[in-house]
């Protein structure tokens, strides 16, 4: 629908619906006289004010004034309280520069259904449509349960945009675009352009992320928009390298996490999609760093690099220090036992030790956690020989699951040179370091320097443990020297006499 008042003053109306509880949306744009503000309010049918629970404005490139140095355009979506009354008793106000417009909003020519609105109309406005509901949070909460589809009335929009590959590739007008996320909350960007578009400016980009819900779920739960906070992106030469994190951060993000993102490249719009896979700090960003390098850098290009990733980390470094634990109390003689995290199984050597270490594994309270590049096949092992283990993912979700309970973490080799010296104490679990299973995973995952527990483990004990690198070593010096500048105040607990039971 569209209004005008005069050639620097009109409105269309793009769609009116209803949100629950007595609360509309309504979407469109206004044009006002450049420099001066346009003022919207709803009125019931009395004439009484209606309450304006939520504005948000934003631009709309696709309405042009016919004289741009006299009038100025601006998006709008607005959130209104009317009780359950009928559409047609509704009115809108607008006033700008002394002129004031009023519209019957029961007129037929809006719209009422969101989801042909939204995917037929263009794709920066449904992006700011997706920062206003996160912003606006209950109140437009419904447009992603709507219609029992997870994305609500966006799902035929989103289903359009094009999708991401899982690793950093060349992408539309992209040399490479990769996204990824971490367990901790971190998501990380790298955008390099292809070759003679120019480089991508700073804020060029917008990334919008949303949770899926976990399985098993109805459908119609919806995805949960995500704040991102600290967001910033760093030039890499021509390239970009960014980062943010999920606010307020938990630990673990969910595991289904999809991510939105604009960004301008050589002039062009670029759009994309993806669902990426949680990964470790470093795994994170050593993909990136090397997409955003390209093949064959220069030594400038390197040096770059690295400045960029040093204030990335310094950026979280200061959002992370808080939440890394640097003492806990005690364990106490009620503690129950601890559960025992053995790590560095690696091939056949490691599982062969474990079919021989079974008897005094079976000992230990259930279930037993394993760790490290065979510890599939060591948990083969012990369930041969009835004794319960866990691996991978299912390991995390139990150490989640323990809470305050106390984790004695140990490399399986440490174990087997014990057995040898016949140094072990007569229950496993005496006498041995423990640390509360919370904290644990909170330092595997805001600080761990790989994606095995083994290299946590490893740093817990006072060993060196430098990052994991495969593909790109310019990020090996700033990632060492922030993990280092986490775990500098970190007290680990002391082994002697300090048991996880009495």
């Amino acid at each position: 629908m569209f209004c005008r008042v005069t050639e620097s003053f009109q409105m269309g109306l793009d769609a009116l619906a209803p949100v629950g509880e007595g609360r509309w949306l309504l979407f469109g744009w206004v044009m006002r006289p450049r420099g001066e503000e346009a003022r919207l309010s709803f009125l019931a049918a009395d004439g009484r004010p209606l309450p304006l629970l939520f504005e948000g404005r934003h631009p709309r490139p696709d309405v042009c004034p016919a004289r741009p140095d006299l009038a100025e355009v601006d998006g709008f979506h607005l959130v209104f309280a009317a009780g359950e009354g009928e559409r047609g008793d509704l009115r809108l106000q607008a006033e700008a520069d002394g002129e004031e417009l009023r519209v019957r909003l029961g007129d037929p020519s809006i719209p009422d259904d969101l989801a042909p609105v939204i995917a037929a109309r263009g794709w920066a406005e449904n992006l700011s449509l997706l920062a206003d509901a996160r912003r606006a949070g209950p109140l437009l909460a419904p447009l992603f349960t709507a219609q029992g589809r997870s994305f609500g009335v966006f799902q035929d929009w989103v289903a359009r945009v094009p999708e991401l590959p899982a690793e950093p590739a060349p992408f539309g007008s992209a040399g490479a675009l990769g996204v990824g996320v971490t367990m901790a909350g971190d998501i990380a960007l790298a955008l390099r352009p292809a070759p003679g578009t120019g480089a991508v400016p700073a804020d060029s980009v917008r990334i919008e992320a949303f949770a899926r819900p976990s399985l098993p779920a109805p459908a119609s739960a919806g995805v949960m928009p995500l704040c991102i906070a600290d967001w910033q992106a760093e030039p890499v030469g021509e390239a970009l390298l960014a980062w943010g994190r999920v606010e307020p951060w938990t630990a673990p993000i969910p595991a289904a996490v999809e991510v939105l993102l604009e960004a301008r490249v050589g002039g062009e719009g670029l759009w994309a999609r993806c669902r990426p896979t949680a990964r470790h700090l470093v795994g994170l960003f050593d993909p990136l760093a090397a997409a955003a390098l390209g093949p064959e850098p220069t030594p400038a290009a390197r040096a770059a690099l690295r400045r960029a990733l040093g204030r990335l980390l310094a950026r979280r470094e200061a959002a992370v220090r808080g939440m890394i634990p640097t003492e806990w109390r005690a364990p106490a003689p009620s503690d129950p036992p601890p559960l025992l995290l053995l790590t560095g199984i690696e091939e056949e050597l490691g599982v062969r030790l474990i079919e021989a270490l079974a008897p005094l594994l079976a000992e230990m309270p259930p279930p037993l956690l394993l760790s490290g590049p065979a510890a599939q096949l060591g948990q083969l092992a012990l369930e041969e020989a009835g004794i319960a283990a866990l691996v991978g993912d299912e390991a995390e979700q139990a150490l989640e699951a323990a809470g305050s309970r106390r984790v004695a973490a140990l490399a399986l080799r440490q174990l087997a040179e014990a057995v040898i010296d016949r140094r072990l104490p007569a229950g496993l679990g005496d006498g041995m370091p423990t640390i509360p299973a919370r904290d644990l995973l909170l330092l595997h995952r805001l600080a761990g320097p790989g994606g095995d527990l083994e290299a946590t483990r490893a740093r817990l004990a006072g060993e060196e443990a430098p990052p994991q690198i495969s593909a790109c070593p310019e990020v090996k010096a700033p990632l060492s020297a922030h993990l280092e500048a986490l775990w500098r105040g970190f007290r680990s607990p002391a082994p002697a006499g300090n048991t996880g039971h009495g």
